[in-house]
């Protein structure tokens, strides 16, 4: 009798002192995974070159931006001026086009007549073998381009690029190997020296220099004016104002001076350019919480939740009561955020679910796709509006999940 008492006071004893341990080991996993996400977010100011691709100068790096951003851009290259386009498509794949225009030289069949000099274009686009994200900090970011790949292929140039961002230096460092107008090996480098104040402009400050590999002289297609080099080091400064104008200036080919403006903007993030301003207020009341019976019957349920749905902008297309859960289909053709439409949904039901009710189901429908769904326990929707939880844990008991078809109606 006493040695079993005895074990079960060690017992007692050790497992608080586990159980300590498993916390303690969780807090310290969740702090390393905070680390990393850190170290993975934490980079360099991105540039595109005169080109309008992930680069410096004249030269491309291994760097991509953020999937879904776009960018539209002007560059003086003495005896170019081009005009550019961008997009970020995916994650791994970065798309230019280029429009070139000769300075001073007249278009062959218009110029004559005064319409213009000749002009070029292009297609540029760029692979991402390895990059950050992918989980091998200690390796270069690689990619593979070609430049004017479609069209003419006046200035047509393949390239393997490697770069490696030194963080702890605000420092990166880029070195790769072209064939066609790009010729043999080519580097970069870039330093942000004021990357952590918070002075717009002077924080996305940068010098940068790269050893321009552009064969100037046995290209066929380069402007007369343009076959010339004094140094193959370019030089300059580049910065990004508001995250979205980009300005950068350098020396080129040691005789002139080249400059660039682009806009950049994230579509993939975009919450819209002009803000929704007339969007229903939240649901309030009238607050009805009955239990589905003799003083509320199942049709005033359905007729109270179709006209408050209604006012926030949803249509509600069916509604089963399968036992003590509500399942709910609507078609949302108002909100694009998901978390706006979340909202609205938690608002009604925690004002009008009945408390016989135990779950509630709410599947969401677009273009006439299921696209996900919410369950809501009727026990946390009443603690969520008493105030008895906050939002995150709220939200941590109904996230979104995969659709469920509807129930059988003939078992409601």
């Amino acid at each position: 009798m006493f040695a079993r008492i005895r074990y079960i006071i060690i017992f007692l004893i050790i497992t608080p002192l586990f159980a300590e341990e498993d916390v303690s080991l969780l807090f310290r996993d969740l702090a390393l995974v905070h680390t990393i996400n850190q170290e993975i977010k934490d980079t360099l100011p991105f540039h595109y070159n005169y080109t309008l691709m992930g680069g410096y100068f004249n030269m491309p790096s291994a760097r991509m931006n953020q999937a879904g951003m776009v960018a539209l851009g002007f560059s003086y290259v003495p005896p170019y001026r081009n005009y550019g386009a961008n997009i970020q498509a995916l994650e791994r794949l970065e798309f230019g086009i280029n429009y070139r225009v000769y300075s001073g030289i007249p278009d062959p069949d218009i110029g004559k007549a005064g319409f213009g000099d000749f002009s070029d274009r292009g297609a540029n686009i760029k692979f991402g073998v390895l990059r950050k994200e992918d989980g091998f900090p200690h390796f270069p970011e690689i990619a593979v381009g070609l430049e004017d790949f479609y069209g003419s292929k006046r200035f047509h140039a393949f390239y393997v690029v490697a770069t490696k961002e030194f963080i702890d230096y605000n420092l990166e460092i880029t070195l790769g190997w072209g064939k066609g107008r790009i010729r043999g090996f080519f580097g970069g480098i870039g330093w942000t020296p004021f990357r952590k104040t918070n002075i717009p402009g002077i924080n996305r400050l940068t010098v940068l220099a790269e050893w321009d590999a552009i064969d100037y002289k046995q290209s066929y297609w380069e402007h007369p004016k343009g076959k010339t080099y004094k140094s193959r080091i370019n030089v300059g400064l580049s910065t990004t104002f508001f995250d979205m104008l980009q300005l950068s200036v350098s020396s080129l080919r040691g005789e002139d001076i080249a400059a660039s403006a682009s806009f950049n903007y994230n579509l993939g993030e975009s919450k819209g350019l002009f803000p929704k301003v007339h969007n229903p207020p939240l649901y309030k009341a009238p607050l009805d919480t009955e239990p589905l019976g003799y003083l509320r019957s199942e049709r005033e349920l359905a007729q109270e939740l179709a006209f408050a749905f209604s006012e926030q902008g949803l249509n509600l297309y069916r509604i089963y009561l399968s036992g003590d859960t509500l399942w709910i289909k609507m078609i949302n053709i108002l909100y694009r955020e998901e978390k706006d439409l979340k909202e609205r949904i938690e608002s009604i039901l925690r004002a009008l679910t009945p408390s016989n009710i135990a779950q509630v189901t709410v599947v969401i429908e677009a273009d006439g796709v299921p696209t996900h769904e919410y369950r809501f326990r009727t026990i946390d929707l009443k603690r969520f509006r008493k105030r008895e939880i906050g939002d995150f844990e709220f939200q941590t008991l109904a996230p979104m999940r995969e659709p469920t078809p509807p129930p059988n109606p003939y078992e409601g």
